[in-house]
C-alpha cells in the first residue's frame, strides 16, 4: 500500500511540474535575475520534472521489486506445504 501512495504522489508531482514547466515554455517566461541573459524558466523547471520522473520510476521499479518478492514467498509457501 505505502509503494502505491508513493506511485500516486510521484505521478503527480512528476505530472504538474511537466505541465508547469510546459506552460512556462509556452509563455516564453523568463527569470527575473539581474543576470547579463534572461533565463528561460523552462530549464530549470524542466530539470525539476526530470527528478520527479525519476522518483516515480524509482517507486515503479521498488513496487514492482516488492510484488515479485510477494509471489515467490506465496510460491515458495505453496511448494513446501504440497
Amino acid at each position: 500500500l505505502r509503494h502505491i501512495a508513493l506511485i500516486v504522489a510521484a505521478g503527480a508531482l512528476a505530472w504538474g511540474s511537466a505541465k508547469l514547466a510546459l506552460d512556462s515554455a509556452e509563455l516564453g517566461a523568463t527569470d527575473l535575475s539581474p543576470l547579463l541573459v534572461p533565463l528561460p524558466l523552462a530549464l530549470p523547471q524542466g530539470l525539476w520534472a526530470c527528478g520527479f520522473a525519476l522518483l516515480l520510476a524509482c517507486a515503479l521499479a521498488a513496487c514492482w521489486r516488492s510484488l515479485r518478492r510477494h509471489i515467490a514467498r506465496r510460491h515458495a509457501r505453496a511448494e513446501r506445504g504440497a
